[in-house]
């Protein structure tokens, strides 16, 4: 933990039954709530910061890849898998219901890599897949892929302070962290650096 914009950092004690976090999001709307992926534990909700932490009440598919809270009350979470493309829960983890992959017509669009969600306007989502990084304006209903120039999207976000500003990261064979940036929402990108 660093209470200082991580210039220092120190152990938190917690409750978690490991710690091989691959997931993690932090609630926009408040900083103390957090949910974490634990590998081969599941889905866990803190209230305080991290030091408590409790399973959520129904699980999302074992082979969750992403992460991702648009806040609210209650909390819409967003996980990405890679078999079964992007599932969200409106009520804080109790329930989960498939919103793309399963019936997408694209089956690369199964697999998602990343997701992130748009501070300024949170129906607005990202997803990066194995083929490129797509946008969906309706809470991830329906998806359109976006120009991006990268083969594949494994880490994307969206600026706070300047929503139209997104950031993707995408690997290569040939070289490793090829990272693209757009600053009109997705629709041009600049980069590969």
């Amino acid at each position: 933990m660093s209470e200082d914009g991580g210039a220092n950092w120190r152990p938190i004690q917690h409750n978690l039954p490991g710690t091989d976090i691959h997931q993690f999001t932090l609630n926009p709307d408040d900083p103390l709530q957090l949910t974490a992926v634990v590998v081969g534990f599941g889905a866990f909700r803190s209230t305080d910061g991290g030091r408590m932490w409790t399973k959520l009440p129904a699980q999302p598919a074992g082979d969750v890849t992403a992460l991702a809270s648009a806040g609210g009350s209650p909390e819409t979470l967003y996980v990405g898998t890679a078999r079964s493309g992007v599932l969200r829960s409106t009520d804080q983890g109790r329930s989960w219901i498939a919103v793309a992959g399963q019936t997408s017509e694209d089956p690369a669009f199964r697999t998602i890599l990343a997701l992130a969600v748009d501070p300024s306007a949170r129906q607005r989502l990202f997803a990066g897949t194995e083929s490129g990084l797509a946008k969906s304006e309706d809470g991830g209903m329906t998806w359109a892929p976006l120009p991006y120039p990268g083969d594949n999207a494994v880490a994307v976000a969206v600026s706070p302070a300047n929503p139209n500003v997104v950031l993707a990261i995408a690997t290569s064979p040939r070289r490793q962290g090829l990272v693209y940036r757009s600053a009109d929402g997705g629709r041009t990108w600049g980069g590969a650096s």
